[in-house]
């Protein structure tokens, strides 16, 4: 807790340094395409951005040129930790060091120490890792060592397998899982793990980089689920009626190879063709029933709102903590949404569609067209004067709205004058 909480310099060494600390003690090995743009940067905001699949591969823990990952664990009885040191000469062995003491206590990393005496023959070996039941997942208590089952099994005995574990073999990369039951979808779970509770300590909330890794993740594997129950459900959504021998020719399509299965995406998936199509067209029905839009308008999120950093832990930034920066765009979203709606700040609307993205740099951002009723729409200048201005507000007249102006819509000199700028 200390590593992650406080403000000495081993603490901050191991924040400012988390993704390859947790890289390194990891026992698998993490693949993914990052964007370098965004992630590598050494100025700005830092993003981790993925393309394609996130993927944590468990290697076997035969003999190999150079020991990494779950493999270290075998070697962290030796007092030098030289294995170790070879791995991280970028890191503080200190920190370093206390982390292996720290890991110590961990019921796998004590098997796998407990085992390094066999490191000599290994492939000939396999670990069977024991998903026991009555440890509480959701509750994430730490598990003692007599409810692990870790195990060298000898010999191609089946028989004392468990129903439901992961093989690790010491001659190839063969990994075993057996069935599982889902209680709670995997959304809820990690939705759970993101809330910010009064007296417990969330390792989560406070991984900086790590965070942003970590979410991205979890949407990864939800995104992926998802998808997988639709590609495992195409008879429920009849995606028999989008494709077939007669639809491929109907294209222009003569090659036999390339008519292929086709998985269809249902309309209720996000981003999908069929759910773009459909906002796209509902889009249109609002324009055709109530006229033109009136106004666009854009809300922005402002990192130095001070809901955002009120709630902010001690040494975090607004870009270590994305989920209390979309709860809080959220919140004055819904606000803005009542005061236009409801209040009608700028008039009665009768029809609305707005989009919220997010920047590259990960601040979020809404966009809202608005249809207004008959007696509001602006025709002439003098209306449209009332609702936009781009001139500074009277200093004596509306101080509050001044300094917010110049706060925030006015850009410092920059260049040679103010080379810092960051405005």
């Amino acid at each position: 807790m200390r590593l992650w909480s406080s403000a000495d310099a081993d603490s901050r060494h191991f924040r400012e340094s988390i993704r390859f600390f947790n890289g390194h003690f990891a026992f698998t090995t993490l693949g993914v395409s990052l964007d370098n743009n965004y992630t590598n940067m050494k100025s700005g905001v830092y993003t981790f951005r993925a393309h394609g699949t996130m993927y944590h591969r468990v290697h076997s823990f035969g003999p190999r040129s150079r020991p990494e990952h779950l493999q270290l664990y075998f070697y962290d009885d030796d007092p030098s930790l030289s294995h170790r040191k070879e791995a991280t000469k970028q890191l503080d062995q200190h920190v370093v060091r206390k982390l292996v003491d720290v890991l110590r206590e961990n019921p796998y990393s004590q098997q796998f120490r407990s085992l390094g005496a066999h490191k000599e023959n290994l492939e000939e070996y396999r670990i069977d890792l024991n998903i026991d039941q009555k440890l509480d997942q959701r509750r994430y208590n730490r598990p003692v060592s007599s409810e692990v089952a870790a195990i060298w099994v000898e010999g191609s005995d089946l028989a004392n397998r468990f129903n439901r574990s992961i093989t690790l073999y010491g001659d190839n990369n063969e990994k075993y899982k057996g069935n599982s039951r889902l209680r709670v979808s995997i959304r809820d779970y990690y939705c759970y793990r993101l809330q910010t509770r009064p007296m417990i300590f969330n390792p989560i909330l406070q991984g900086a980089r790590l965070f942003q890794q970590w979410g991205v993740d979890m949407f990864i594997k939800i995104e992926g689920c998802r998808l997988k129950w639709i590609r495992d459900h195409q008879r429920e959504i009849r995606a028999d009626l989008y494709q077939g021998l007669v639809g491929s020719i109907a294209v222009g399509e003569m090659r036999a190879s390339a008519i292929g299965k086709r998985i269809v995406l249902p309309g209720t998936h996000q981003g999908s063709n069929r759910d773009m199509k459909r906002r796209h067209m509902d889009a249109m029905a609002l324009v055709q029933t109530s006229g033109k839009p009136d106004i666009f308008l854009t809300m922005t999120c402002n990192p130095s709102w001070e809901e955002i950093l009120n709630e902010l832990l001690p040494g975090q930034t607004p870009q270590d903590r994305p989920d209390l920066v979309a709860r809080v765009f959220r919140a004055k979203l819904e606000t803005m949404k009542e005061m236009l709606f409801k209040k009608h700040i700028l008039g009665v609307v009768v029809a609305h569609v707005y989009v919220v993205e997010f920047q590259k740099r990960g601040l979020p951002h809404a966009h809202f067209l608005l249809i207004m009723n008959s007696n509001y729409k602006l025709v002439v200048p003098e209306q449209y004067d009332r609702v936009i201005s781009a001139e500074l507000p009277d200093r004596h007249k509306y101080p509050e709205l001044y300094a917010m102006v110049v706060k925030h819509m006015m850009h410092d000199p920059c260049g040679n004058l103010n080379p810092k700028n960051i405005h």
